[in-house]
């Protein structure tokens, strides 16, 4: 599918592959409907079918074709946060996962999510336990690479020990917890820095916080070009994720580490299946903006142990988050699925 309502159905290739992109328009609530797909999917000549989200219409679609033409299912559950949605798109989601969404659970001959509380999820709408299989956000280790450099220095004249914050800046977020902890970690760190990454409706009010707390050394750099972040990575010392509540992965957390950095977070979602505490970073509990300060001294004041997890993010990023190892995995599925077709 493609995000433009208005394109036509087009052909195109990728590092060898063929990619036919189809309008993702009109749309029910927030779901695209991709009408001209269904057709497509019964003319197309596949051996698998891989699909995402079971509240998508396209993965209604994709579970219609594979129960008439014999072919095996994949479903990629990405969300695992029912009880975070409201108002109508509850109400539809309550309706599909426990209709549409449950009989594309059900035909599936497996159903991949990205942490246990996604597996959770899975199950708790009918997904069976031998047929659902974590398989993570993957991240290419070669670009994201440990290092020296200046990026943040030569652009916005950032230097001493740096910690990063990169996402969307919204309450859930919780980077107002962060500025307050690291208002804290200043007085053990005089030389700290936070740099945050990212735009939202809660900028203002946290460029308020930052001017009331007269914290000079914070710095709002906006959005960042992905081309332009190992870079930002490599410039930095820690990353701290201090989502409130909802984060089904964590995207930028497997980045950092494979970029040689520590992380914290706080224990929720997808994110306390990534950290291991006090091996590749810590977890915190979210809200609490004493415990992540404590933490925060103890990483930038110990040189050796920053280093020590540092190694170990890089190494953990390797060997179970690489683009490669994890493709692998989907691909023992495929073959799996159809060995069993």
């Amino acid at each position: 599918m493609h995000d433009n309502r208005s394109i036509r159905p087009e052909l195109q290739f990728l590092d060898g592959f063929e990619i036919k992109r189809f309008p993702a328009g009109p749309e029910f609530g927030k779901a695209p409907l991709t009408p001209s797909l269904l057709n497509e999917l019964f003319k197309f000549e596949f051996d698998v079918i891989h699909t995402h989200e079971m509240l998508a219409p396209a993965s209604f679609y994709s579970a219609t074709v594979s129960f008439f033409r014999r072919k095996p299912l994949i479903v990629t559950q990405h969300d695992d946060a029912f009880g975070y949605t409201h108002g109508a798109r509850l109400l539809l989601q309550m309706i599909s996962n426990n209709t549409a969404g449950r009989c594309i659970v059900h035909t599936a001959k497996a159903v991949i999510t990205l942490s246990r509380d996604g597996k959770k999820f899975a199950q708790r709408f009918g997904a069976a336990s031998n047929k659902t299989v974590i398989i993570p956000t993957s991240v290419d280790t070669k670009e994201f690479t440990p290092g020296p450099s200046k990026a943040l220095k030569t652009r916005w004249g950032t230097e001493g020990k740096i910690v990063l914050y990169v996402g969307n800046l919204i309450k859930r977020k919780g980077v107002d917890i962060l500025i307050h902890a690291f208002q804290h970690t200043l007085s053990a760190v005089p030389d700290a820095r936070l740099v945050i990454v990212g735009i939202g409706p809660e900028e203002r009010n946290l460029r308020n916080l930052q001017a009331r707390l007269n914290l000079e050394q914070i710095s709002f750099v906006g959005r960042m070009p992905r081309t332009e972040m190992p870079d930002v990575y490599r410039s930095c010392d820690i990353l701290v994720l201090p989502s409130l509540y909802y984060e089904i992965f964590g995207n930028v957390i497997v980045e950092a580490m494979a970029s040689g950095l520590p992380v914290i977070c706080t224990r929720i979602g997808g994110m306390k299946d990534i950290v291991i505490h006090g091996e590749t970073g810590f977890q915190v509990n979210p809200g609490d903006p004493l415990q992540l300060s404590k933490h925060l001294i103890k990483l930038l004041s110990d040189d050796e142990l920053k280093s020590k997890m540092s190694i170990a993010a890089r190494k953990l990023a390797v060997e179970k988050y690489d683009d490669t190892v994890l493709a692998r995995a989907v691909e023992r599925i495929y073959l799996e699925s159809l060995r069993h077709s």
